[in-house]
């Protein structure tokens, strides 16, 4: 459950980092899309990581019930 909820946590900041990063005007402050692309590749990794956590601890589930 706790795996669920960092996943569904990271989700939503990816969705916001993405949509900052469309704005135009993000562009026009220094640094601020470097500083929200470094964080956003973080959270995809991380994503990455916890969502293939998720799914092996589902295919263990998926086992054990058979």
């Amino acid at each position: 459950r706790d795996l669920e909820m960092q996943i569904l946590k990271l989700e939503g900041r990816q969705k916001e980092l993405t949509e900052e990063l469309e704005k135009p005007e993000t562009y026009e402050r220094g640094g601020t899309a470097t500083q929200l692309n470094r964080e956003l590749q973080a959270v995809t990794a991380d994503l990455e990581r916890l969502t293939g956590e998720w799914e092996k601890l589902g295919q263990k589930m998926e086992t054990s019930v058979r």
